[in-house]
């Protein structure tokens, strides 16, 4: 979320919202799991990695998809709606569809370049 256009800017703060909100147990307990050793080697590696980065055996594409269900369902029982009657989900637009190509802002930009 650190490479994205405007677009994008109210994603992260929803994300974490909706974990906050919604989840926060759930996430704790995956979390909680995890080894400092192995968040750090981690950090390290996803800028050449990216999604294929792995933490407990996982890619991070994984974790993004369990960490955004658990997001998603936060907001929706949070329900803070907008004037169109759209809940917080609407900002993680951008989010998903990364997940979705299974490819990072990152990502994309190092295959234009090679190209």
């Amino acid at each position: 979320m650190d490479a994205c256009e405007w677009d994008c800017h109210c994603a992260g703060p929803a994300f974490l919202i909706g974990l906050f909100y919604g989840n926060l147990n759930e996430t704790y307990e995956i979390i909680n799991k995890w080894k400092k050793k192995d968040i750090l080697e981690a950090y390290f590696n996803s800028p050449s990695k990216g999604f294929s980065t792995e933490i407990e055996g996982k890619s991070i594409l994984d974790w993004s998809e369990i960490f955004l269900k658990l997001s998603k369902e936060g907001l929706k029982s949070r329900n803070q709606l907008n004037s169109k009657k759209n809940n917080e989900e609407i900002y993680l637009k951008n989010v998903d569809s990364m997940i979705t190509k299974k490819s990072t802002k990152a990502e994309d930009s190092l295959k234009n370049l090679n190209q």
